[in-house]
């Protein structure tokens, strides 16, 4: 006897949008918290927080055109597209702002670096949350 074909994966667009947010939301009450502690300088602090905001950009980026991918080529492989976009389009943005933006660069790339890795952690979670949920992640 055969077994039924697991129900196809749907892109979570609103799902891994509303993580990235609030992932980035924690990252920026967090970087905040420390700065007085950690006596941390105000360049500094507006480098971290803008390479936060790239690194969430990027996220965000990506995350819609794996939505728009989804439908044409598979929700798992427009996951996997989708962030490559983000690898590529992180350092990208970093590096364009810190071109054009009086911000420290070093503080600026550790926190787009910093956000891109903790962002997709969570990223990540969600993905295989909705791939366990359709029986795809065990095949």
């Amino acid at each position: 006897m055969t077994q039924p074909a697991p129900a196809p994966l749907a892109y979570p667009t609103a799902r891994l949008l509303l993580v990235i947010a609030v992932t980035a939301l924690i990252l920026f009450v967090l970087w905040f918290a420390l700065r007085g502690p950690a006596q941390v300088s105000d360049e500094v602090y507006r480098g971290g927080v803008i390479g936060l905001l790239v690194a969430t950009a990027a996220h965000a980026a990506g995350t819609l055109i794996g939505s728009v991918l989804a439908g044409a080529k598979g929700a798992a492989s427009a996951y996997l597209a989708s962030t490559a976009v983000r690898f590529v389009l992180t350092p990208v943005l970093a590096l364009l702002v810190s071109s054009f933006l009086p911000v420290a660069t070093k503080p600026l790339l550790v926190g787009a670096a910093t956000g891109y890795l903790l962002i997709l952690a969570a990223d990540i979670g969600t993905m295989l949350k909705a791939m366990q949920r359709t029986g795809q992640a065990t095949r």
